[in-house]
């Protein structure tokens, strides 16, 4: 990510995006024939918080220059010519989606339907980059600062992810990670036609990839451990909060890492998430269609490896989730 600024004197009153969309845009075509900048991404350039007005940060596009004044753009290129997926929502964090920041850790409300990290697929927005624009433009300094990623979660799966603000303590958390000295719990929406359900299972064994490496990865619970390199144990808290509607509100408690653990484990109990057509879940609700995998990580606690301090961070439901949950009477 490599930030470069702009200077720019108006040469008569106008407003800002229409400088933004003339001489702004000349001035960027020129250094990079053959680029395309839409209208939409200059507006977005400027709602985005990287555009100042005599040392002022002005979102308004309607705002007025005059000659006289001094237009500084901090420019991203990379981040300019980001393109959505088919799928991907548009997000960028802004302070409401933050759960927890100190010096050392921030955690985040990911949104559903957006990537944790880059991704193969070029020019692809991620929250990632979201949150290091994010603490870059609170900290007012030309350099972008350090953010690592700790965890992930699937594209589809909205909820709290931890990153890492200081290198110094990655070590730290990778071991609280990768030790599983830690609580996360999720949410899930699933199908059940029965309520006969009881109140809390577990769901634990071997796994291991069932896909050709060719096609999308998809995993499995194996009937035993071969000790082949791709077993891994797996095991998982389920408790139901709810049934209506052939609707089951469930909380799963993760106890190991696995890839699509929570789905495939669902899965094996005839309890596919909604939306989770890799595993079986129901694509539509009533004649609704269901928007994605309906899960969430709720909340994430562990020690601050620092301070000490008992972290329990919780992600607010998004908006898909509540309605799914109203449309259900849950």
């Amino acid at each position: 990510m490599e930030i470069k600024e702009y200077i720019l004197y108006p040469e008569s009153k106008e407003s800002l995006i229409s400088l933004l969309k003339g001489k702004f845009y000349e001035t960027v075509i020129n250094e990079n024939p053959g680029h395309k900048i839409s209208n939409s991404k200059i507006r977005r350039l400027l709602v985005s918080g990287n555009v100042f007005v005599n040392d002022t940060r002005i979102k308004i596009p309607g705002y007025v220059v005059r000659r006289g004044d001094r237009i500084r753009i901090f420019f991203d290129q990379e981040k300019f010519e980001f393109e959505k997926s088919p799928g991907d929502i548009p997000f960028t964090l802004e302070n409401r989606d933050v759960i927890y920041e100190d010096e050392y850790l921030i955690a985040v409300n990911k949104p559903p339907c957006f990537p944790t990290e880059a991704v193969i697929v070029k020019d692809r927005n991620n929250l990632h980059y979201e949150v290091k624009n994010y603490l870059w433009k609170k900290s007012g300094q030309k350099n972008i600062p350090y953010a690592g990623v700790l965890h992930r979660l699937d594209r589809e799966t909205s909820g709290v992810v931890v990153f890492s603000k200081n290198r110094n303590i990655n070590k730290e958390m990778f071991d609280i990670f990768s030790n599983h000295n830690l609580t996360k719990k999720y949410l899930a929406l699933s199908f059940a036609e029965k309520p006969g359900i009881n109140k809390s299972f577990t769901v634990s064994g071997f796994m291991k990839r069932t896909s050709p490496k060719s096609r999308q990865c998809k995993w499995g619970i194996v009937t035993e451990n071969r000790n082949g390199v791709e077993e891994k144990y797996s095991k998982t808290d389920f408790e139901i909060l709810g049934f209506r509607n052939c609707t089951v509100l469930i909380r799963a408690v993760p106890l190991t890492g696995r890839t699509h653990q929570i789905r495939v484990h669902l899965a094996s109990e005839n309890l596919p998430i909604l939306g989770d057509s890799l595993y079986g879940g129901k694509l539509k609700y009533g004649k609704t269609a269901v928007p994605r995998t309906m899960l969430h990580a709720e909340e994430i606690s562990f020690t601050h490896p620092v301070t000490g301090e008992k972290l329990c961070l919780k992600a607010n439901l998004p908006g898909d989730f509540k309605k799914l949950l109203k449309d259900a009477g849950l």
